[in-house]
C-alpha cells in the first residue's frame, strides 16, 4: 500500500506538468530523478515480501506440524522489518547519481530541465563500478 501511496506522487506531478508546464515541468524531472530511489526499494521490497509469504505458505504445507517453529510471529516481523530498510538502503544511491539543471533554450525563449551524472557520482570510484549511465564510455 505504501509502495502505491508513494507512486501516486509521480502520477500527481505528471498531472501538473499537463495543467501547468512552466512550473510542471521543474517539478516533474526533479521528482523523478530525485525520489525514484525510494519508489525502487518500495517496489524491491514488494516483491521480497510476496516471495516470503510464498515460502511461509510453502513451509505451512510441507511442514504443517513444524511450521510454527520455522516461521514464528517475531522471525516474520524481523525478516519483513529487514527486507523493508534492506531494499531501501540498495536504493540509496540513486539521488546521488543525477543532477538536473536547468537550460535555456533560445530557440523558444524559455527553460528546459536536463539530466546530467552528477559531479559527487563521476568523482567516486565506488559508485562508478554501480554505474549504468554510460556503459558505452568504459567497454
Amino acid at each position: 500500500m505504501t509502495y502505491i501511496a508513494y507512486s501516486m506522487a509521480f502520477t500527481l506531478t505528471f498531472w501538473i506538468r499537463i495543467l501547468e508546464p512552466m512550473a510542471g515541468e521543474e517539478l516533474y524531472v526533479k521528482t523523478l530523478n530525485y525520489a525514484m530511489g525510494v519508489n525502487y526499494g518500495l517496489r524491491e521490497a514488494s516483491t521480497c515480501i510476496s516471495v516470503l509469504i510464498a515460502v511461509d505458505r510453502c513451509l505451512c504445507v510441507v511442514f504443517p506440524l513444524r511450521a510454527n517453529t520455522l516461521m514464528s510471529t517475531r522471525t516474520m516481523g524481523i525478516l519483513l522489518a529487514t527486507i523493508v530498510i534492506g531494499m531501501q538502503l540498495a536504493f540509496v544511491t540513486t539521488p546521488v547519481k543525477r543532477y538536473v539543471f536547468a537550460v535555456y533554450d533560445n530557440t523558444t525563449g524559455g527553460t528546459r530541465w536536463a539530466v546530467a551524472p552528477s559531479a559527487a557520482w563521476q568523482k567516486s570510484e565506488v559508485l562508478l563500478i554501480l554505474d549504468d549511465w554510460n556503459v558505452e564510455s568504459r567497454v
